[in-house]
């Protein structure tokens, strides 16, 4: 599986984590954008996002939850692991929220990005991001997992992912780059036209906006063929 080339530096604000992003290059096959900031999604619904088209996607989003939703939960959750769990489907209280991509309209096929935020004995916050691959496809001759880990945000800060999304490959960059995820997915039936883009939210005592939602259709790469009247030759 080939990943997107990345540029790697040191996060400057938390010091303890380097950054991945991707090359700059990347940014020139960008084609259409569509700008849907501002779309709030309440507890444990799906939005369908109108797009020109989902096989290759360049997808830019932050989230916020209301302060005061965080400040009035009493729940606390420290057992929580992207690994070790049903994935998208395992509910709380502050999670989980992202994107499906790659799903068909039934949502039996979907690839999920996500964050899931739990509240530790000490009041402070926990953020994981997660992909999960368990409904990427009906084929049975597939490994599918959840994959992923915790990321941190810190005070001020939304929750934020960039998505590219390059037919059967995710790969997910998360808060500038603190993380990176990647993941093949299979579908069946969540392909070209038949695929979708969603916003969901399957936390159960949280909305929750996302403030960037910027989708850029991507344009294939063209590798130019070099001859020999392109070679300069020095005496």
């Amino acid at each position: 599986m080939q990943s997107i080339p990345r540029t790697v530096a040191l996060d400057e604000k938390t010091r303890t984590n380097l950054i991945q992003w991707p090359v700059e290059e990347l940014d020139t096959l960008r084609i259409n954008t569509t700008d849907l900031s501002g779309i709030s999604v309440g507890a444990g619904s799906v939005v369908s996002l109108p797009l020109h088209q989902t096989s290759q996607l360049d997808i830019e989003a932050s989230f916020r939850i209301n302060a005061s939703t965080i400040e009035a939960l009493n729940e606390v959750d420290v057992g929580y692991n992207c690994t070790m769990t049903s994935g998208a489907a395992t509910r709380g209280a502050l999670g989980p929220f992202g994107i499906l991509v790659l799903a068909n309209v039934a949502l039996t096929e979907q690839t999920a990005v996500y964050f899931y935020v739990s509240k530790g004995l000490d009041g402070g916050l926990r953020t994981h991001f997660c992909h999960d691959e368990l409904r990427s496809t009906h084929a049975t001759d597939v490994a599918k997992e959840v994959v992923g880990s915790t990321v941190p945000v810190l005070d001020g800060e939304d929750f934020s992912v960039r998505v590219l999304v390059d037919h059967s490959i995710v790969q997910s960059f998360v808060m500038g780059g603190r993380m990176t995820a990647t993941s093949r997915a299979y579908p069946t039936e969540a392909i070209y036209a038949a695929a979708g883009v969603y916003l969901f939210n399957n936390a159960t005592g949280a909305s929750i906006t996302a403030e960037k939602l910027v989708v850029h259709d991507m344009d294939s790469s063209y590798n130019r063929i070099f001859t020999d009247e392109d070679l300069l030759v020095l005496d």
